[in-house]
């Protein structure tokens, strides 16, 4: 929501809001294992919500699950419990409260965040009437 209020121009906003997007979903679990993220990239994580919200959504579908069918052959590292598929993933029943407390504190940061841009925006609007000071 914090790039809506950077700019005026739509498409704009457009193509710096997918560049942003992307490498969140990437560290956000759905394509790469939490700990297979490259180094560089590995502080990311911790400000996408898809990586809560992903870990969140794997402990609700798996943690009570039990009785897995093991007993297809062209399956050869079949997982007999829910349990086992959230520590193959990397995610623990223990991080749920963490989580949603982190997905509540991204929301209120990157909603501060564009307070911020449009505070800086208007202000540069009143204080320089139309100049071409400020960005559009």
């Amino acid at each position: 929501m914090f790039v809506s209020m950077t700019h005026n121009n739509i498409t704009v906003v457009l193509a710096i809001s997918q560049s942003l997007l992307l490498p969140m979903i990437m560290v956000g679990g759905f394509f790469i294992k939490p700990e297979s993220i490259p180094v560089y990239m590995y502080w990311l994580k911790y400000t996408s919500w898809f990586y809560y919200g992903y870990e969140l959504l794997n402990v609700n579908e798996w943690n009570k699950l039990t009785g897995l069918d093991c007993s297809t052959p062209s399956v050869p590292e079949c997982t007999a419990s829910g349990q086992q598929v959230l520590q193959s993933l990397g995610y623990s029943e223990d991080n749920v409260t963490s989580d949603i407390l982190s997905l509540l504190l991204l929301f209120f940061g990157y909603l501060f965040l564009g307070y911020i841009i449009l505070l800086y925006r208007v202000s540069c609007h009143h204080r320089h009437c139309g100049q071409s000071r400020c960005r559009r």
